[in-house]
C-alpha cells in the first residue's frame, strides 16, 4: 500500500523534468546551476521534515521578478522571460509540499515548455509535450483521492488502474493535439526564435568578405538549409546567396547594384528547389546558380539576382527556387565604371601582376585566362589554419605563404580583373551538398560557405570564375566533407529532422490554406449514394444493434456485480440487503480479514463509479469460497 502523497511528489518532480528540459540549454548559468541546486535541496529538506519560511520564498520571488522585469526589452523578450520561469520553478522545489503546490509546479512546467518554443522547436518538444501530458493527468487523478482522503493508501492493483487510466486519457489527447495544430490560426510565417534575441545560430555567409582578418576559419557543421531537390553533379552545386561589388577598407561589401541593370539566368534546364533556411545573421537567401526565381515570404530580389528576406534571418524559412544549371548570366547593360571602381591604394605587387596582365591581354577573355595561368603558375593551396593577417594579407597569400581559403582567392583575383579592365565581383554563397537519398534532398551545412567571382565579357555576360579551384588542395577538402561513417550517420539522423522541419516548422497560414481548399475539393468529389428505403432500415437496424450490444453489456457487468454482492450479504445471514447498512458495515460483522478485503475492493470499484475488472471477479469469487468454507466450520 502506498500513499498518494509520495507519488504525487514524485510525479511533480518528473513532470518539472520534463518541462524545463527543452528549456535549459538556453538559459542563464546562474538559472542553469540554480535549478538542479533547488530540487535536490528540496528534496533533502522535505525529507527532514524541514519547512522553509514562506516570507523568505515569497521575497525571493519578488526579487527575481524585479531583477529580470528591468532586463525586458523589444530586442530582448525571450530570454527574461524563460530565465524568470526557470527561477520561480526553483523557488517552487524548495516550498512548501501541498496539492496547491503541486498545482503550481505542474502549470510552471507546462510554461518553461512553451517558452522553450521561442527559442527552438525541435521534436524533443513533442515528446517532452506528451510525458509532461502523462505526468500532469496522473497528478490530478491521483490529487482527487488525496484531496478526498488524506489517508487514503492505494494497493497495487489501484495504482495499476490509474494508471492504464492516465495511459488511455494521454492517447486520447494526442489526435486533439494535431486536430488542434492543423486548425488553429497561423501567421503567414513561423514566429519561433522571433523574439529570441541575437546571440543565437551564426550563417556561414556574412554581409562582408573579409580576407585576413583572423589567421584560422572557424568552420562549423550546424546545417545552414537543406533543398528537397533531385539529385545532380555535385560540381554544379553553387548556391549563389550575395553579391558584393566594392572594395572598400580591405573587404568586398555591397552596394545597391545600379538601376538600369537587370540580369538574367539563361534558359536552360530547370532544376525547382524547396529550401528549408536554418535561423542565423544571413537576410541573403539561397538558391542554385543561375536562379531564375526565388519566393519567400517578405523577399525581394534585386537586379543582380540576389534575394533579400526582411525578416532579417532570425526565422526558418520555406524558400521555393527555380533554377538552371549554368555559369553564365545574361545582363542587358551593366556601369561598367561601376565594376571597375578600385581603392586609392593596392598591394604593389598585384597592381603590377595586373598591369602585366593587361598589357597582353588583348580581350576580356584573353585577360581572364592569363590571370588564370598566373594563379595555377603560382601555386596556390588551399587551407584554412595558419593563414595571411594585417593590412598586407593579399600580397602576402599571393607571392609569400601562398595559401589561403576562398576569400583570398576571390578578392585578390577581383581586384586583378578590375586593375585589369575587365569589370567583375564576387559571389557569396555555398558550395557543395550531401545528398540524402531517403529524403530526397541536399544538406548544405556551414562549412561549405564559400566565394566565387563573376566578371563580366563583352557579348556574353556574367561569367562565373571560380579561382579556388585552381588551388592545391580544394578538390580534397570537398570530397572528405561526404566521407566518413558519422558523417553518414549524422545524414540518415538528418531525416527525421528534415521531415519534422517540413511538417511543422514550416506549417504555416499557407499550408493551412492549402489544406482547407484541398480538404473542400475532396468533399465536394464524394457521392454519396442515393438513399433507399431498404438503405435507411439497414443503417437504422445497424446502429439499434449497436446501441443494444453495449446496453447489454452493460447490464451483464452490474448484474454480475449485483450477484456477487448479494452472495455474500446471505452468506452474512441477510436474505436482502439490510436498511442501513452497506457492504462495508456488513463486513465489520464477520471480523475476519477476508470479508473486508471483499468489501474494500467491490466499494472501492462501485462507489468509485466504475465496473468490476476480472481480476477482481476472481479475487472476490475466490474470499466468497474461504468465507463459505469459514462459515461451514461453524
Amino acid at each position: 500500500m502506498l500513499s498518494p502523497a509520495r507519488i504525487i511528489e514524485i510525479l511533480v518532480l518528473l513532470a518539472s523534468i520534463i518541462g524545463i528540459l527543452p528549456l535549459y540549454p538556453y538559459l542563464d548559468l546562474f538559472s542553469r546551476i540554480l535549478l538542479p541546486l533547488a530540487a535536490i535541496s528540496g528534496l533533502v529538506v522535505h525529507n527532514k521534515g524541514i519547512r522553509l519560511p514562506t516570507i523568505v520564498l515569497t521575497l525571493a520571488s519578488i526579487a527575481i521578478f524585479f531583477s529580470y522585469a528591468t532586463r525586458f526589452g523589444h530586442n530582448n523578450v525571450a530570454a527574461p522571460a524563460a530565465n524568470l520561469l526557470a527561477l520561480l520553478l526553483a523557488i517552487r522545489f524548495m516550498g512548501e509540499q501541498s496539492s496547491r503546490a503541486a498545482l503550481q509546479a505542474c502549470a510552471l512546467s507546462v510554461f518553461c515548455l512553451a517558452a522553450s518554443t521561442l527559442f527552438a522547436l525541435d521534436p524533443i518538444f513533442l515528446f517532452s509535450l506528451i510525458l509532461l501530458s502523462f505526468f500532469i493527468i496522473s497528478t490530478l487523478l491521483l490529487l482527487t483521492f488525496h484531496e478526498t482522503d488524506k489517508a487514503i493508501m492505494l494497493n497495487r492493483f489501484e495504482l495499476l488502474s490509474l494508471g492504464k487510466l492516465a495511459v488511455w486519457t494521454t492517447g486520447v489527447s494526442i489526435p486533439l493535439m494535431l486536430i488542434f495544430f492543423i486548425i488553429l490560426p497561423r501567421t503567414q510565417f513561423p514566429l519561433w526564435n522571433a523574439f529570441a534575441g541575437k546571440g543565437q545560430t551564426t550563417s556561414g555567409v556574412s554581409d562582408r568578405v573579409e580576407p585576413g582578418r583572423s589567421t584560422t576559419i572557424e568552420t562549423s557543421l550546424a546545417v545552414a538549409f537543406r533543398a528537397e531537390m533531385p539529385a545532380i553533379d555535385p560540381e554544379a552545386l553553387y548556391w549563389r546567396c550575395v553579391v558584393f561589388n566594392r572594395y572598400s577598407s580591405d573587404a568586398w561589401v555591397r552596394e545597391m547594384p545600379p538601376s538600369r541593370e537587370i540580369d538574367r539566368a539563361i534558359a536552360g534546364n530547370r532544376v525547382q528547389q524547396t529550401i528549408f533556411f536554418e535561423p542565423g545573421s544571413s537576410r541573403y537567401l539561397p538558391a542554385l546558380d543561375q536562379p531564375l526565381q526565388v519566393r519567400a515570404p517578405r523577399a525581394t530580389t534585386s537586379g543582380d539576382l540576389v534575394t533579400t528576406q526582411n525578416l532579417g534571418g532570425s526565422n526558418r524559412s520555406k524558400i521555393e527556387a527555380i533554377s538552371t544549371l549554368g555559369e553564365t548570366l545574361r545582363v542587358t547593360s551593366i556601369d561598367r565604371e561601376f565594376y571597375l571602381r578600385l581603392p586609392s591604394e593596392l598591394p604593389p605587387r598585384l597592381a603590377a601582376v595586373a598591369d602585366a596582365i593587361k598589357g597582353r591581354g588583348k580581350s576580356d577573355l584573353e585577360l581572364v585566362a592569363l590571370a588564370r595561368e598566373f594563379f595555377i603558375t603560382s601555386r596556390l593551396r588551399y587551407a584554412t589554419t595558419n593563414l595571411p593577417t594585417g593590412s598586407n594579407h593579399l600580397d602576402n597569400f599571393l607571392f609569400t605563404a601562398k595559401k589561403g581559403h576562398c576569400e583570398f582567392f576571390a578578392s585578390s583575383f577581383a581586384l586583378i580583373m578590375r586593375r585589369a579592365g575587365v569589370p567583375a565581383r564576387v559571389v557569396g554563397g555555398y558550395y557543395g551538398g550531401v545528398y540524402n537519398q531517403i529524403g530526397g534532398y541536399f544538406v548544405v551545412s556551414e562549412d561549405t560557405a564559400h566565394a566565387w567571382v563573376e566578371v563580366f565579357i563583352d557579348g556574353v555576360g556574367w561569367q562565373r570564375v571560380d579561382p579556388s579551384r585552381w588551388s592545391a588542395g580544394f578538390a580534397e577538402i570537398g570530397a572528405n566533407r561526404n566521407r566518413g561513417i558519422l558523417r553518414r550517420l549524422s545524414t540518415l539522423l538528418d531525416t527525421f529532422t528534415y521531415y519534422w522541419h517540413a511538417t511543422v516548422i514550416t506549417y504555416d497560414l499557407g499550408n493551412q490554406l492549402s489544406l482547407a481548399r484541398n480538404a473542400g475539393a475532396m468533399l465536394q468529389q464524394i457521392k454519396l449514394p442515393r438513399a433507399t428505403s431498404r438503405t435507411m432500415r439497414m443503417l437504422g437496424l445497424g446502429t439499434a444493434g449497436i446501441i443494444a450490444f453495449f446496453v447489454i453489456l452493460k447490464f451483464r457487468k452490474g448484474r454480475s456485480a449485483n450477484r456477487i454482492a448479494l452472495a455474500f450479504i446471505r452468506l452474512s445471514g441477510y436474505d436482502s440487503p439490510p436498511k442501513g447498512k452497506g457492504i462495508l458495515e456488513i463486513a465489520t460483522e464477520w471480523h475476519n480479514e477476508d470479508a473486508t478485503r471483499f468489501a474494500t475492493i467491490y466499494a472501492g470499484a462501485i462507489y468509485r463509479d466504475r465496473g468490476i475488472s476480472k481480476a477482481e471477479q476472481r479475487e472476490l469469487a475466490a474470499l466468497l469460497r474461504n468465507l463459505k468454507a469459514l462459515k461451514s466450520k461453524g
